[in-house]
């Protein structure tokens, strides 16, 4: 596979489509940049000096374990990213909040294999589409939860 690096030491496919692999020493915030369309397994994995992440409209799916154990406090996800695999978000120790835009997104959430995606995250509060309740009861433990979900016109 034909790769490239941007300034800050990440990795991507040639064609600019998936992100490969962030430095795990890569300190404060990072903005994907437009075209990138996949998050790979474990890109962002244990990149606990990531602040930030800004995930642009186009990315459509995020691997396992892409951001786990890094330090973001806050994601927005946007509408088209439609998969997100188990483990994606998993124990990331400052993430607090989490905003979903997609209605109908596919979540990995299974708390019985201990490979969901939030699994050991701190998260507070959980924002979703208007009129999507119905689609995130299939996840359970999302709705069953201790943080706080709320839907918002995006």
């Amino acid at each position: 596979m034909i790769m490239k690096k941007d300034m800050f030491g990440v990795e991507y496919t040639d064609d600019g489509e998936t992100i490969l692999q962030c430095p795990q020493d890569f300190i404060g915030e990072y903005t994907i940049p437009d075209g990138v369309m996949e998050i790979r397994d474990a890109a962002f994995s244990e990149c606990e000096s990531l602040k930030g992440i800004t995930i642009p409209e186009g990315v459509r799916r995020i691997e396992e374990s892409a951001f786990s154990g890094c330090g973001i406090s806050s994601v927005t996800l946007p509408a088209s990213v439609y998969k997100i695999e188990s483990m994606a978000f998993a124990f990331c120790p400052n993430l607090r909040h989490v905003t979903i835009k997609n209605p109908k997104i596919d979540l990995y959430l299974d708390s019985d294999e201990e490979t969901d995606c939030f699994l050991d995250s701190p998260i507070e509060t959980i924002v979703i589409p208007v009129g999507s309740k119905e689609h995130f009861k299939q996840f359970g433990e999302l709705v069953n939860c201790d943080y706080k979900l709320e839907e918002r016109d995006f």
